[in-house]
């Protein structure tokens, strides 16, 4: 299962060496004007994508919000998601039994709200409007151990 979350982007986005901007039209890349969306996604499952010089797991799906910005819509993996959610939720010195509850928490939390917002394209926002979610570089080994260890409980 994978979660999609929103990330807003300024007029500039640069995704590894690739700079996406977006233009009258479409998305400029690379000397081309694209029209619609462009996919983005890392090398190999091990890779991590920067956005906004936030690091991030997933694949993006890239378009013109027609406004003078890019919509970037991350696809992730259900546990991946939650390993950029527990460190923004909670700290990663709280007790192991506590960050184990609040990873129930946060994966019911995403399962239950993902159709809030059907139709728009993703599933669930990086801000308190859903959960705070950090991505790749808020990750803490704790808190993604805590994950490790509740994967799939509701």
């Amino acid at each position: 299962m994978e979660y999609r979350a929103a990330h807003a982007g300024k007029a500039k986005t640069v995704l590894h060496a690739i700079s996406l901007r977006p233009v009258r039209g479409g998305i400029f890349v690379e000397g081309k004007t694209i029209r619609g969306a462009v996919w983005v996604r890392p090398i190999a499952a091990a890779h991590v994508l920067s956005v906004n010089g936030r690091q991030y797991r997933g694949r993006f799906l890239v378009q013109s919000s027609g406004n003078g910005y890019l919509d970037v819509i991350e696809y992730v993996e259900l546990e991946k998601y939650l390993y950029g959610v527990l460190p923004r939720e909670v700290g990663a010195q709280w007790p192991l039994e506590a960050l184990k509850a609040q990873a129930v928490i946060s994966r019911t939390f995403a399962l239950a709200n993902r159709a809030e917002r059907k139709g728009s394209g993703f599933d669930l926002v990086n801000d308190v409007r859903s959960q705070v979610y950090g991505g790749f570089i808020d990750e803490a080994r704790e808190t993604n151990h805590a994950v490790d260890l509740t994967t799939g409980q509701v």
